[in-house]
């Protein structure tokens, strides 16, 4: 049984599983399969050939889940996993994925972040705010992407990404702050060079992820950008995958 909602249109042969809910206006292209147990928002638009809730092992374990917020489009042969365990594949509203991309399981890509063209995201990745990464590039397994990251094309990161960095290169390094994204979503002139300070002091040579907090901690202001800069940190520390730098 599926849950349908209204203004819903489909091309031609989609298959839609059980226990399937999808909101209102909604579009899907042709060729579209939707795996069972998939929550779909309104105002998405799939393209041609995509693959929506491939279990992970391409068969149906307990638990798990898929759930695509509102206002998201994903464009063709674009293939999202579905969640297994106690965890969900969760895309949020305003994301927008482009065509031959991969979402692995258990992945959150967050409100507004681009994923471009040819791009495979492995299991367990989260993927912050309006992040936005670049065509053909791969996150590995586990990675933490963090708000407003800027991430080139062609590129293989298999550390976590500060927010608000712009990386580029093979290897990735951070190049600087994401300074035209800042001033999009209406950072001021004083934050945005409170960032470039914090940056000043997490990529200076030679300092461990713990001594970059406690030097924020000592050296910096308690502002909201620095707090969210020593709270990813934080969870560098604790997974100890390390940072790109």
């Amino acid at each position: 049984m599926q849950t349908i909602g209204e203004n819903f249109k489909k091309g031609d042969y989609c298959k839609i599983g059980d226990n399937v809910l999808i909101g209102d206006n909604v579009i899907l292209g042709n060729g579209i399969v939707i795996y069972d147990d998939v929550i779909i928002g309104s105002d998405v638009f799939i393209a041609d050939y995509s693959i929506i809730g491939l279990p992970a092992n391409r068969e149906k374990e307990n638990g798990g889940g898929l759930i695509i917020g509102d206002g998201v489009e994903i464009y063709p042969y674009t293939l999202i996993q579905f969640g297994k365990g106690d965890k969900k594949t969760k895309i949020e509203s305003e994301v927008r994925i482009l065509g031959h991309s991969t979402i692995g399981y258990n992945s959150e890509i967050k409100r507004g972040a681009i994923v471009a063209t040819g791009t495979i995201i492995g299991h367990d990745v989260n993927l912050g705010d309006s992040a936005i990464v670049n065509a053909r590039s791969y996150l590995k397994t586990g990675v933490s992407v963090g708000k407003l990251a800027h991430i080139a094309t062609i590129a293989s990161i298999e550390y976590d990404v500060l927010p608000f960095s712009t990386v580029k290169g093979i290897p990735p390094y951070v190049e600087n702050v994401n300074i035209a994204g800042l001033k999009k979503y209406g950072y001021r002139e004083e934050e945005i060079e409170i960032i470039m300070r914090a940056f000043e002091i997490v990529f200076k040579e030679g300092l461990t992820v713990s001594q970059a907090i406690e030097n924020l901690v000592s050296k910096m202001e308690k502002k909201a950008v620095i707090e969210e800069i020593k709270e990813f940190l934080e969870k560098v520390k604790n997974t100890g995958r390390g940072l790109v730098k």
